[in-house]
């Protein structure tokens, strides 16, 4: 979906938000191209999830952040995510395999749950703990103090 079609009706300055995101991806380092479009990122979720149990397989969530937030690629669609999987060395069969019989649908709820518990409704939001992004925007969050409260982040809860 287009982030005008998304937003549309809702008096939201897209060149703003753009230049935030910009300012806050600038701030911790990471690349970033504006981006046009929105794609629903359940499955690349589900795909980092089984990454995460191959050898190797963390390499995933920097691949998923490049495709969607430097390459505008749509992370919604399989044949992207096998794609991704791919390109850090994972093995594509496998990858489609998990993603057309959502094995880590259980799994991905689960972490749904605790960033919810945490108080994380978007991207990008940093952890209290350095270097280690908890993904939703709570910067300006009065709930994201408790944050500095609680253990882990989100690479803990996966």
């Amino acid at each position: 979906m287009s982030l005008e079609e998304l937003f549309r009706g809702r008096n939201v300055d897209m060149q703003a938000a753009h230049t935030r995101l910009q300012a806050l991806m600038d701030a911790e380092g990471l690349p970033y191209r504006p981006r046009t479009h929105t794609y629903n990122s359940r499955l690349a979720q589900e795909v980092a999830k089984w990454a995460e149990t191959k050898p190797g397989g963390e390499a995933v969530h920097d691949a998923l952040f490049k495709a969607y937030f430097v390459d505008g690629r749509n992370i919604g669609d399989s044949v992207v995510l096998v794609d991704v999987a791919r390109s850090v060395g994972l093995p594509a069969d496998e990858a489609a395999d998990a993603l057309r019989e959502r094995r880590y649908r259980t799994g991905v709820d689960a972490d749904w749950a605790k960033s919810r518990e945490y108080g994380v409704t978007g991207v990008p939001c940093p952890s209290p703990k350095p270097a280690r992004p908890i993904f939703g925007d709570c910067r300006d969050d009065p709930r994201s103090s408790s944050l500095n409260d609680r253990e882990g982040s989100v690479r803990d809860l996966r």
